[in-house]
Protein backbone atom coordinates (compact mmCIF):
# COMPACT_ATOMS: atom_id res chain seq x y z
CA UNK A 1 0.00 0.00 0.00
CA UNK A 2 1.26 3.29 -1.28
CA UNK A 3 0.77 6.47 1.13
CA UNK A 4 1.20 9.56 -0.59
CA UNK A 5 3.07 12.29 0.51
CA UNK A 6 1.93 15.96 1.53
CA UNK A 7 4.88 16.85 -0.85
CA UNK A 8 3.65 15.92 -3.94
CA UNK A 9 1.07 19.03 -3.96
CA UNK A 10 3.77 21.03 -3.84
CA UNK A 11 6.76 19.19 -6.55
CA UNK A 12 3.17 19.72 -8.83
CA UNK A 13 3.29 23.83 -7.90
CA UNK A 14 6.89 23.84 -7.93
CA UNK A 15 6.90 22.08 -11.91
CA UNK A 16 4.48 24.91 -13.03
CA UNK A 17 6.14 27.64 -11.19
CA UNK A 18 9.23 26.61 -12.94
CA UNK A 19 7.79 26.35 -16.35
CA UNK A 20 6.42 29.96 -15.74
CA UNK A 21 9.83 31.26 -14.89
CA UNK A 22 11.64 29.72 -17.92
CA UNK A 23 8.68 31.02 -20.36
CA UNK A 24 9.46 34.07 -18.80
CA UNK A 25 12.69 34.30 -19.33
CA UNK A 26 12.32 33.06 -22.83
CA UNK A 27 10.44 35.38 -23.43
CA UNK A 28 12.49 38.62 -22.04
CA UNK A 29 14.81 37.13 -24.30
CA UNK A 30 13.32 37.30 -27.57
CA UNK A 31 12.68 40.98 -26.60
CA UNK A 32 16.24 41.11 -26.09
CA UNK A 33 17.32 39.82 -29.57
CA UNK A 34 14.53 41.51 -31.57
CA UNK A 35 15.61 44.79 -29.80
CA UNK A 36 19.43 44.14 -30.75
CA UNK A 37 18.61 43.05 -34.24
CA UNK A 38 16.62 46.59 -34.57
CA UNK A 39 19.40 48.06 -33.38
CA UNK A 40 22.06 46.37 -35.73
CA UNK A 41 20.03 47.31 -38.83
CA UNK A 42 19.92 51.14 -37.72
CA UNK A 43 23.93 51.18 -37.52
CA UNK A 44 24.01 49.38 -40.74
CA UNK A 45 21.95 51.99 -42.20
CA UNK A 46 23.77 54.87 -40.50
CA UNK A 47 27.37 53.11 -41.37
CA UNK A 48 26.16 52.61 -45.13
CA UNK A 49 25.41 56.45 -45.42
CA UNK A 50 29.05 57.49 -43.66
CA UNK A 51 30.48 54.95 -46.05
CA UNK A 52 28.74 56.94 -49.36
CA UNK A 53 29.64 60.40 -47.68
CA UNK A 54 33.53 59.41 -47.31
CA UNK A 55 33.57 57.87 -51.19
CA UNK A 56 32.23 61.23 -52.38
CA UNK A 57 34.64 62.79 -50.37
CA UNK A 58 37.42 60.94 -52.05
CA UNK A 59 35.74 60.91 -54.79
CA UNK A 60 35.98 64.87 -55.01
CA UNK A 61 39.64 64.98 -54.08
CA UNK A 62 40.72 62.72 -56.97
CA UNK A 63 38.78 65.31 -59.03
CA UNK A 64 40.90 67.89 -57.41
CA UNK A 65 44.01 66.31 -58.52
Amino acid sequence: MKINSPNKKLRGSERGLATVFVLVILGIMAIVISSNTGSLRNLNGHLQLIEENQLKHHESDLDRE
